[in-house]
């Protein structure tokens, strides 16, 4: 296995596609981790804009944070406290459901809250009731939550369209490196070796290409984007696990496409 990687990195062309695959793989590893630098960031306007306000207006520190990650309902809803527990049953960022009377002189009006774990949730869960009929609006600024869910709308397009680049990209570069080593896998059929153990040669060619790719370009995009993060000032919650398993995964799917269907075709007919 050792002498076949050191055949494959001989070749002048496989270390161009290593190159390509690193900086392929610290770009799709950045634009994995867009939405949670996004997250981050909104996340510290909010804590500013929280700290701002109560150095200025004495306002209370939980009360302020709790209204970030309130929906009230509209005046012209006409759904009860009951109705809504139904609707929203099942979904896991509601906090509470709660009312509140206001007094108006001789008057009186009950208001409807729904209290959810995190701000971001606001957006999720006013598109869901919106959806159903039922009008709420944020009690912090609505400019803020739409800014936040288009840009999260634009870093979700990036992430898939990164992911459906990279596994195009990598099938090309894995029929290049068949290519390139063609006339030693046809040394290989006239020495008598099994279909399997061809196979099995290709597949360590394949993926040693790949792997090193993915290992230095993952290690490159890692110090890159907690460069980022410590210039910016933010805190980042990452998925490391997840990531990796998305990077095999791109890896494996171009490899198998190559390995079963390209191989057969040109020396297994």
């Amino acid at each position: 296995m050792l002498n076949e990687i050191k055949s494959t990195l001989k070749n002048k062309s496989n270390l161009i596609y290593i190159i390509i695959v690193i900086i392929l793989f610290i770009i799709l590893n950045i634009s994995l981790n867009l939405k949670t630098f996004i997250d981050s960031y909104y996340n510290y306007q909010v804590e500013n804009y929280i700290n701002e306000a109560i150095e200025m207006y004495s306002i209370n520190y939980d009360e302020l944070v709790n209204s970030f990650k309130t929906l009230q309902l509209s005046d012209s809803t006409n759904t009860s406290v009951e109705d809504l527990k139904e609707i929203l049953n099942g979904k896991k960022q509601v906090k509470n459901i709660r009312t509140k009377e206001v007094n108006y002189g001789t008057s009186s009006a009950n208001y409807i809250y729904i209290e959810l774990n995190d701000w971001k949730d606001c957006i999720d869960i006013k598109q869901y009731l919106d959806n159903r009929g039922i009008d709420t609006y944020y009690q912090a600024e609505e400019t803020f939550y739409e800014n936040y869910k288009n840009v999260r709308s634009y870093s979700n397009i990036i992430k898939y369209f990164s992911i459906i680049i990279a596994v195009l990209i990598f099938i090309v570069v894995c029929n290049n490196v068949i290519k390139n080593e063609i006339k030693d896998i046809k040394n290989l059929v006239i020495f008598g070796y099994t279909k399997r153990k061809i196979k099995s040669i290709i597949f360590i060619k394949l993926f040693s290409i790949t792997f090193i790719g993915f290992f230095l370009g993952i290690i490159i995009s890692q110090l890159f984007l907690y460069l980022i993060a410590d210039i910016l000032k933010i805190k980042i919650y990452r998925n490391i696990i997840r990531e990796i398993i998305i990077n095999l995964i791109i890896i494996i799917i171009p490899i198998f496409i190559i390995k079963t269907r390209t191989l057969n075709k040109k020396f297994f007919k």
